[in-house]
């Protein structure tokens, strides 16, 4: 028995490996990934303000934002599940061109980018 195991331990690796590979495929045909204009505006969110520092200019900032996630949640999505946050780490006062870093915290996986008209928003930082 473990002779013929060893004889044969190469081809159930490559039967196991396109077993795998056949799974994948039917799993992405069934519920393929798109990539879309998500049709709500997603919060931002300032994070790393340095310490005695405030951001000055419009409250609520909201940006646009493109994603690529299965089929099948698209229509469950809502912006609350999307995080889009600034990363002011390092900037001293006056204004700064800023690109929010996109985040997604659900069960699927979903890739968030910034859309192209709205990749930077001049943020003005200053003093407390």
């Amino acid at each position: 028995m473990s002779r013929w195991l060893l004889r044969n331990l190469g081809t159930l690796g490559l039967a196991l490996l396109l077993a795998l590979v056949a799974w994948v495929v039917a799993v992405h045909e069934e519920d393929p990934l798109e990539e879309r204009a998500f049709s709500q505006l997603v919060p931002v969110e300032v994070i790393h303000l340095p310490a005695g520092t405030i951001v000055v200019g419009e409250p609520g900032w909201q940006t646009s934002a493109t994603l690529r996630a299965p089929r099948s949640i698209w229509g469950t999505l809502t912006a609350g599940e999307i995080h889009a946050r600034a990363d002011l780490s390092g900037l001293g006062p006056g204004p700064h061109d800023v690109q929010p870093l996109f985040a997604h915290f659900t069960e699927m996986m979903v890739q968030a980018k910034a859309s192209p008209a709205t990749k930077t928003k001049s943020a003005s930082v200053a003093t407390a």
